[in-house]
């Protein structure tokens, strides 16, 4: 009889998320994942962080070539509203997890 090998374990940073994320579920929370590639209207302007305003500067924002535009954000994870913000705009990494909360503003009622 063959013994079963072993095919490893979680990271124990991974497993501590997962039981902090269990802890934050069981007392009522949501966790809400976002695109990593955004628009510069759900990082800044719809946060009220204005083109020019000195909070801009706070991150290091990396910005794709417009020519890559058509390739970024994927349609299927947008609702109509959230993808006629995004045609047309110019996209970067996401720099902070607050245009994620934007998003879920939009699609959903309150109280968050």
């Amino acid at each position: 009889m063959k013994e079963k090998i072993a095919q490893g374990h979680l990271h124990l940073i991974s497993r501590m998320i997962r039981e902090i994320n269990a802890i934050f579920f069981g007392l009522g929370f949501e966790f809400v994942e976002g695109p990593e590639l955004e628009t510069e209207y759900y990082n800044f302007d719809a946060l009220n962080i204005p083109e020019n305003h000195p909070a801009r500067d706070m991150w290091d924002t990396f910005w794709l070539r417009s020519n890559q535009k058509q390739l970024t954000i994927d349609k299927k994870q947008l609702t109509k509203g959230q993808w006629s913000n995004v045609k047309g705009q110019r996209l970067l990494l996401r720099t902070h997890t607050s245009p994620v909360q934007v998003r879920y503003m939009e699609t959903h009622k309150p109280p968050f």
